[in-house]
């Protein structure tokens, strides 16, 4: 497995950008923006991507990160955030935001992020069906922080 840049076509990745968000409405708000790094396998197929968008002077947010079932839990979303962290530069304010239900807040806590504030409602007001992660019900959004 390699950690490559995608150009061109991020559409061909839809499978995996509804993974980590099942809107396409809203995946298509920042996907042509940013860079996107994906997990290639041997068969040059994508295993995993991770999309990153600047969003202030000298801070970036993770915007989407997923990893295809068959390769969960292998360290693939870990080395995804780790490509990221190396790509820029030191001082970088690196942001994520996720559901407070399905354990991703401890995932990016492995990987070095912070809680720094929680948005309460969110899923509910920006999604036009209620979200449901591992049987419970997305409703808050906790945003986590790193300064690389």
């Amino acid at each position: 497995m390699r950690i490559i840049e995608i150009t061109g076509e991020r559409e061909k990745y839809w499978d995996l950008f509804l993974l980590a968000d099942p809107s396409k409405d809203m995946v298509r708000r920042y996907l042509h923006q940013g860079f996107l790094l994906g997990a290639e396998t041997q068969d040059r197929s994508i295993a995993g991507e991770i999309l990153t968008v600047p969003v202030g002077t000298n801070e970036w947010e993770i915007k989407n990160l997923a990893v295809s079932e068959v390769f969960q839990g292998k360290g693939l979303g870990k080395a995804l955030v780790e490509a990221v962290q190396y790509r820029l530069p030191k001082g970088t304010v690196l942001l994520v935001g996720t559901d407070d239900v399905s354990g991703n807040v401890g995932f990016y806590e492995s990987c070095g992020f912070s809680r720094f504030r929680t948005e309460p409602g969110f899923f509910v007001k920006n999604y036009p069906e209620p979200l449901y992660d591992h049987g419970a019900q997305c409703i808050d959004m906790i945003y986590l922080k790193q300064i690389l």
